[in-house]
């Protein structure tokens, strides 16, 4: 059973000895002799951040292995779960690049490995919020237009595109109807979507809350993240709009009062911080008087 309490974080915060040292073996296990490659596993069973990585090299690499390495590499994700959950990672950073078949495999392995399918999960929010913030970047470098034109931008009216794929275009959905419909793996993705809300254009917020609308459990998983990390950097129409959402959807309103109820906790923060925080709490307090499922969520918080 993957054990949440002693699981390392994600790959990319992992010292570089450890990701390279992983990395690198895992792209020459298949290639070792027996002995050798006994001295290896007991290796990965005893060092986290090694295994970790050594999985994640293989995630990144499996579509280039032979079906003997693939084959092997499974074994040992079967008897480790970090391992696992590194290999899952390096599947969700290739996902939107993956053919078809490697993908229904790894939705697959995510159903029946509970490491596995939290490390694929990581892995997609790795690369959204990579691509997001890599594009937005270069745009805002080559731009002068301010906040409402980007506004515009990410609704999807222009043209341009913010990144080169959205949750909309393949394989995403099918990932998505896999979430919806497991529930271990549900609660992850949305719990990590729901970290990078504020990246996401206004068409996949609502992709993700007509998902929310199927699941309860994705429902809370997506709005507790939202309600602590990402409901301060939306902007008042966005904020609006997530309000009536919430409205629609009670878990995901309960989610983001269990999640704003966290950030009233928090007692220093940074001035900037602390001033949109005073704006977003009148308004978080006055959809609770109306939303017995935001109140629910903030229960033990307090009145202002």
């Amino acid at each position: 059973m993957w054990n949440a309490r002693s699981k390392p974080n994600k790959v990319t915060q992992f010292n570089d000895f450890a990701h390279g040292l992983g990395y690198g073996l895992s792209l020459i296990f298949h290639e070792l002799l027996p002995e050798h490659k006994a001295k290896i596993m007991n290796l990965l069973r005893n060092e986290i951040e090694i295994a970790v990585n050594f999985g994640y090299g293989a995630g990144v690499s499996y579509a280039s292995l032979s079906t003997e390495a693939q084959n092997g590499i499974l074994r040992l994700a079967a008897e480790n779960d970090t391992l696992a959950a590194g290999l899952g990672q390096g599947f969700g950073i290739r996902l939107n690049a993956s053919r078809q078949s490697l993908t229904n495999f790894a939705l697959i392995m995510a159903r029946k490995n509970e490491a596995f399918g939290e490390g694929l999960a990581h892995g997609i929010q790795v690369t959204i919020s990579f691509e997001s913030n890599r594009e937005l970047i270069d745009f805002e470098l080559k731009s002068e237009w301010g906040s409402s034109t980007r506004r515009i931008l990410k609704s999807g009216l222009l043209s341009i595109r913010v990144r080169s794929f959205t949750l909309l275009d393949p394989p995403f959905p099918d990932v998505l109807g896999v979430a919806s419909k497991s529930e271990e793996f549900g609660k992850v993705l949305a719990s990590d979507l729901g970290e990078i809300f504020s990246e996401l254009t206004l068409k996949e917020r609502g992709y993700l809350i007509a998902v929310a609308k199927k699941s309860e459990s994705f429902a809370i998983a997506l709005g507790r993240p939202i309600g602590e990390k990402q409901l301060v950097d939306l902007d008042a129409i966005e904020r609006k709009a997530l309000y009536a959402d919430c409205n629609e959807v009670p878990k995901l309103a309960q989610g983001l009062g269990e999640g704003w109820h966290n950030v009233l906790k928090r007692r220093y923060l940074p001035a900037s911080v602390a001033v949109k925080r005073r704006r977003v709490k009148k308004e978080v307090f006055a959809l609770a008087r109306k939303n017995e499922d935001v109140a629910t969520g903030l229960k033990g918080a307090g009145e202002p």
